[in-house]
């Protein structure tokens, strides 16, 4: 009698998770890309990208066939590749030079548009035109990343980071993609100073640090490597002829920013004093020496 009522116990238990469980179907999965503008400090000058996942229903099902279990808390998720410690010593050295560890995090869309509205940065989504498998696909991929063991990657600036995992995620769900043809041969310094024209110093640090490497000639590919030049590509590309975003919303448009005043002790006028100094200390020597 104890084993009957337990086994009836244990089997009204199972019946009871799985009537409770939510699942929904892949095709109520959105993906979407979102960019967000370039920020005030050095590691946010060239903005940052992140995806989202929205469940746009769910269904309560006793039979979970064709349907994904999902978490109620995960109905409106971001998944952001670019979190790191900034309070370790060298950062901006380690930041450069490519030796930061990043990880991967899942965050409440609300909160993570709040943090943004907050820092005045605008905040674009491209929403992906996904079918049910490219949606699971995504969504797994992003999920098996998060895990502790998956989570953490050595940041690269031009390689591996916020914007390249996600490039390198949609032409692998995309595979075939076409991507629309770049207009002009763009070197890694052209696409750096377009950021950097009130950041003399940064701009001098990024070129004492890369050198020559930054004259390299990129292609559409390799432009990706920047938030805005992706999802912009991106928005232009296509699958199957036919777009791979179908609509691109303004979530956050950030205030217009005063006027910022370019550093007036810049590289070059450090340079042109010590030139003159050291032409200067010549001068004056050539004097002593021809009494």
């Amino acid at each position: 009698m104890f084993q009957k009522c337990t086994f009836i116990f244990l089997l009204f238990t199972v019946l009871w998770n799985y009537s409770t469980a939510q699942y929904t179907h892949p095709s109520n999965i959105r993906i979407s890309l979102l960019t967000v503008d370039p920020g005030n400090r050095f590691y946010s000058v060239f903005g940052h990208s992140a995806i989202r996942v929205k469940i746009d229903s769910s269904i309560h099902s006793i039979f979970g066939h064709n349907f994904t279990r999902i978490d109620s808390s995960n109905h409106d998720m971001v998944y952001n590749f670019g979190m790191f410690s900034y309070n370790k010593p060298d950062f901006y050295y380690d930041f450069i030079n490519g030796k930061m560890i990043f990880h991967m995090t899942r965050e409440p869309y609300d909160e993570f548009i709040s943090e943004h509205k907050r820092d005045n940065r605008g905040v674009r989504e491209y929403v992906v035109a996904t079918d049910s498998a490219q949606a699971m696909f995504i969504f797994n991929y992003l999920e098996n990343n998060r895990k502790n063991e998956n989570r953490y990657f050595q940041y690269n600036f031009f390689h591996d980071n916020c914007a390249t995992r996600i490039r390198d995620l949609m032409l692998q769900t995309f595979y075939g993609m076409t991507l629309p043809e770049s207009k002009e041969t763009l070197t890694y310094r052209d696409m750096f100073y377009l950021y950097l024209k009130n950041y003399p110093w940064v701009r001098f640090g990024i070129d004492i640090a890369f050198g020559l490497p930054l004259d390299h000639k990129t292609d559409i590919y390799e432009q990706m490597f920047l938030p805005d030049n992706m999802n912009d590509i991106f928005a232009k590309a296509l699958f199957h002829r036919h777009p791979v975003v179908k609509e691109t919303i303004n979530i956050f448009v950030s205030k217009p920013h005063g006027v910022q005043q370019s550093a007036t002790i810049t590289p070059t006028v450090v340079c042109c004093f010590i030139l003159a100094l050291a032409i200067f200390f010549f001068y004056v020597k050539k004097r002593i020496e021809s009494f």
